[in-house]
């Protein structure tokens, strides 16, 4: 849209704006007069009917009190106002004049739904003295004045007892509407309705010719703006444009805008644009050349790039292939070495050594190269803090002892019996620092913790590193988590080394959302670094003592062997996890049949169930192919199966044990499963628990 017509646009806009705000402030007086006069056409009637009431109680009723003879023409003022109006209506029908009762002794008298609310308004608001509005009556726009009409002591001579009230009173009505009113209750109102269509309509009128008048004046105001906008600033813009797009096209153009005599915004354009066009011209010729020289210098980098890429995937091919056959010779001549002379024991265990140390050293460079260019990948799945501590002690403590020092694990009061994450990172990152703090601990100790921040949901898990080494100076302390950085150089001398290592796990714990610090340090006396990670707890919140990594070892399987005589059906799709399961419970002294699938796992227990011979429990994997966990559940469930079903899975969140026990599991178990574990849950459902044994984390 073009800036004249959008101008145009808002210059009318506006104008309408004005216009209609004056239009609306206009119909809003003419409103108020309307309202002004229907409320005294209004008034003036129900000042009429006052007027006649007021004779009837003042003058005629006065004359015939004391007497039980009833004429409703010298006593009632309700009837003789109504018949007045009637007399009125006849000429002026619309004039509508009413005292309706919600009790009356008349039935005309009796309010309608309308006016029966606004009786209830009267009631509800005792200071309410008047209510006036519009309404439609028969059509017709009305306007009407409502009045209460609250109980008087002198009232209650007709309208309070019917034995009290006059004889011919209660003749003529009845004694069963009209009467035991109280004093100060609004009984009715008198409303007086009078017609407004005429002012309506004039006001309808007015507004259509001022309505014309404000049209023809803003058509009128935006054609004459429109023409000076055009003559003063379009034209010249337009002009200004066609430059600007020729010299956009081709700045080489020695083209520019012309510049009138003045100082208004345009002129200053114009100026400025021209001053920009030369200073465009000047320097697209040095762009031209720094261009060119940074796209060279960017090919150079590119291939440079990918020469470092092929240079690291070939070597990495290279020395991992003949690494893995020395490491793999090595392995079966260890075997063989108790027929070896021990010179020739010392020779392979040197090799050994020294292969694992290069392909770790592979293995660091790698790492570093994918966490500088962003290609490591992180890997969310179900894994153990207690199991990541027993791992890392299976693996680090040989070296620990073969330098003569401890080992320690320790675990939090509270862990979750899993979490969600990268276990594989999670380990990597302490094998790095429990290998340096026992690189760098002659005598003492190296102690390894877990502790868990947070609750069933989420937290932050932290791992400690402390130990009782040479320390770090607080002037190079800074400095360890640096590439290829040490101490000093003596400490790379002295105990070898790239300084990857701390780099490598820093990086690490920062892909997995987390951090790694350096607590503290001091020389002589050791350090202590911290790892934090943010974890999703997947299973329930567990006593540690359950569970130690010490009190795991106190019960072998040996410990536990032939402890159960049970039937046991175990329902897993993975042959791998069948065999481990089936080694373990047939350890454990049970009879174990297996199916890998849901729907097998249905068929089996019914057969076993028809032959009088149920197993004792079922072992059931939640996701397997055919027919999963969860739904073999409820069908066996549905059927009126009743021994213990127990789920397996390596995925259990809360959602999903809610879901188990809604299907009709009986304990859940989380993947990887401890043999302790899974001893405690199968005893407590075959009441076969002579010992005790650490509880099930069902």
């Amino acid at each position: 849209m073009k800036l004249r017509t959008r101008f145009g646009l808002i210059v009318v806009a506006s104008i309408f704006a004005v216009l209609g705000i004056g239009f609306l402030v206009v119909r809003r007086h003419q409103e108020e007069a309307i309202e002004d006069a229907a409320y005294k056409r209004a008034y003036a009637v129900l000042a009429f009917a006052e007027a006649c009431r007021g004779m009837v109680r003042e003058n005629l009723r006065p004359a015939v009190t004391g007497t039980d003879e009833f004429t409703p023409e010298l006593m009632s003022s309700t009837f003789v106002t109504r018949r007045t109006f009637a007399q009125l209506e006849k000429s002026l029908p619309a004039y509508v004049y009413r005292q309706p009762t919600l009790s009356p002794l008349n039935p005309v008298n009796r309010a309608d739904a309308f006016e029966a609310e606004i009786i209830q308004r009267f009631r509800e608001s005792p200071g309410l003295e008047l209510i006036k509005g519009t309404r439609e009556v028969d059509g017709r726009a009305s306007y009407f004045v409502a009045k209460p009409e609250v109980v008087q002591g002198k009232c209650l001579a007709c309208h309070g007892e019917p034995d009290k009230a006059p004889a011919g009173l209660v003749e003529r009505y009845g004694g069963q509407s009209g009467f035991g009113w109280t004093p100060g209750e609004v009984a009715g109102l008198t409303m007086v309705t009078v017609p407004i269509d005429d002012l309506l309509e004039s006001q309808a009128s007015l507004n259509t010719h001022v309505f014309w008048v404000f049209l023809v004046v803003t058509l009128c105001l935006g054609y004459l703006i429109d023409l000076t906008f055009d003559r003063m600033v379009n034209r010249r813009l337009d002009n200004a444009a066609e430059i600007m797009e020729r010299v956009a096209a081709d700045p080489a153009l020695h083209l520019r805008v012309d510049v009138r005599d003045g100082e208004d915004e345009i002129s200053h354009m114009a100026r400025a644009f021209n001053h920009m066009a030369d200073s465009v011209q000047s320097a697209a010729a040095e762009l031209e050349k720094r261009v060119q020289r940074r796209t060279s210098e960017l090919n150079d980098a590119r291939q440079s790039e990918r020469a470092k890429d092929e240079f690291l995937a070939n070597m990495s091919h290279e020395l991992r292939t003949p690494l893995t056959a020395i490491l793999g010779f090595t392995e079966e001549l260890t075997l063989e070495s108790s027929r070896m002379p021990p010179d020739c024991v010392e020779v392979l265990g040197v090799i050994s050594e020294n292969g694992k140390q290069l392909l770790r050293l592979i293995n660091d460079i790698l790492d570093i190269s994918k966490i500088i260019a962003g290609e490591m990948e992180v890997e969310k799945r179900d894994w153990s803090p207690i199991g990541l501590l027993e791992d890392v002690r299976a693996v680090m403590t040989p070296q620990a002892e073969k330098k003569g020092i401890e080992l320690v694990t320790k675990a939090d009061e509270y862990l979750p019996d899993c979490v969600v994450g990268d276990v594989f990172r999670t380990k990597q990152i302490l094998y790095n620092l429990v290998g340096n703090a026992i690189k760098f601990t002659e005598k003492g100790s190296v102690t390894l913790s877990v502790h868990y921040e947070g609750g069933d949901a989420g937290g932050t898990l932290m791992l400690d590193v402390k130990d009782t080494g040479i320390g770090i100076a607080p002037d190079v302390a800074a400095r360890v988590f640096q590439r290829f950085r040490q101490a000093d150089g003596s400490t790379t001398r002295r105990f070898g080394g790239t300084g990857l290592g701390l780099d490598i796990s820093k990086g690490l714990a920062t892909l997995l959302g987390g951090d790694l610090e350096l607590v503290e340090s001091r020389p002589g006396v050791g350090s202590h670094f911290r790892v934090t990670l943010p974890v999703q707890a997947a299973c329930r919140m567990a006593r540690s003592d359950e569970r130690t990594p010490q009190e795991s070892q106190a019960k072998t399987l040996g410990d536990l062997r032939g402890k159960l005589n049970c039937r046991l059906l175990v329902a897993e799709d993975n042959p791998v996890n069948q065999r481990i399961v089936a080694r373990v419970l047939e350890h454990f002294g049970a009879d174990v049949q297996l199916v890998p699938n849901g729907r097998e796992a249905v068929d089996r227990a019914r057969q076993a169930l028809s032959e009088g011979r149920p197993f004792d429990v079922i072992l059931m994997d939640m996701h397997m192919p055919v027919m999963d966990g969860l739904e073999a559940i409820r069908t066996l469930r549905q059927e009126g199966y009743e021994k213990p079903i127990v789920v397996l899975s390596a995925a259990v969140m809360p959602a999903e044990i809610e879901s188990c026990r809604e299907a009709g599991c009986d304990a859940v178990a989380c993947k990887p499963i401890e043999r302790e574990e899974l001893f405690a849950v199968l005893a407590g459902f075959v009441g076969d628990n002579p010992e005790a044994v650490p509880s099930a984390g069902a």
